[in-house]
């Protein structure tokens, strides 16, 4: 018997869709792994929307479509995080997550990114 995988994609309460746990997932257990297609810039076709930084001009490029995992939304709370090996993206449970759970981590984007920013923003002197 197959093990039932660890993601399903359904609607979203923080943006459109989401990733979901389809059973508990275990503080520290490995939930994804992304290791390609690697892309030297950003594809001009809708692809584009799911990807994920690795250095410069290096870029994992998601699936989209019904692979969940292109799914996981931000959380300046997130219950899960990217631990890399090389070029590799492991996604690894922070806490349990229960069944049913929204998945997320934080995508750590630069203060300069107000989009999915976390930290306060710093008052200008006047």
């Amino acid at each position: 018997m197959m093990p039932q995988p660890p993601l399903y994609k359904a609607p979203s309460k923080i943006e459109g869709f989401g990733a979901f746990a389809s059973r508990r997932i275990e503080k520290e257990c490995q939930i994804a792994v992304w290791d390609g297609p690697y892309a030297h810039e950003l594809p001009n076709d809708a692809s584009a929307k799911y990807y994920m930084y690795v250095r410069p001009h290096v870029y994992l490029v998601g699936f989209g479509g019904d692979y969940p995992e292109s799914f996981i939304n931000h959380s300046c709370n997130p219950n899960s995080k990217i631990v890399w090996n090389g070029d590799i993206a492991i996604l690894v449970a922070l806490r349990d997550i229960e069944q049913n759970e929204e998945v997320t981590f934080d995508y750590g984007l630069p203060p300069w990114c107000d989009k999915f920013h976390c930290l306060p923003k710093v008052k200008e002197a006047t």
